[in-house]
């Protein structure tokens, strides 16, 4: 086998046409790269925080009850039914769920269903009395006992109305 190739000088074939993607028109002088950084300005389209905001203020979660350690035992007991949500803040599934629990909540409040969330991240001797071990985790209380209601995408797939909820059969 000929090895010769690794032993070669560089000819004179410019880097650019050698590698054509590289970034050999930029320098490495750190001052040039930044000298024009404060006419910078970033497009109004740009802006990925104004997105985020806009999106989570589109849930209207005015018929969610927030509960804390202090007040959970008595709001499940004085109510029959209540669904129960234990999420954390950063849990994608739990944030993609939101708006379908939202929606839910304010059609079951007919129903006088209640509709829970708990951030498991703040009420953690909740989450540890009920065993939450993944997010997010449903509970369907029905005169203050728990059942287990497993959450997937399939589970929470609506269809114009709540009844994809198993508690409105309960």
């Amino acid at each position: 086998m000929d090895w010769n190739f690794l032993e070669e000088a560089e000819t004179d074939v410019s880097l650019e046409l050698k590698y054509p993607h590289s970034d050999v028109e930029y320098s490495d002088n750190e001052d040039e790269d930044f000298e024009n950084y404060d006419n910078f300005k970033v497009p109004s389209s740009f802006s990925h925080e104004e997105a985020e905001d806009d999106e989570i203020a589109k849930i209207d979660e005015k018929d969610v009850v927030v509960l804390t350690n202090r007040n959970f035992s008595d709001f499940v007991n004085e109510n029959k039914y209540v669904m129960v949500e234990f999420d954390p803040p950063w849990c994608g599934h739990c944030n993609a769920l939101a708006p379908e629990y939202a929606a839910a909540a304010t059609e079951l409040k007919v129903e006088n269903v209640k509709l829970v969330k708990v951030d498991a991240t703040e009420e953690n001797e909740l989450a540890e009395k009920y065993e939450v071990k993944r997010f997010p985790t449903v509970y369907f209380f029905v005169d203050g006992e728990h059942n287990p209601y497993l959450v997937n995408e399939r589970s929470y797939c609506r269809e114009g109305n709540a009844s994809y909820l198993p508690l409105v059969s309960a």
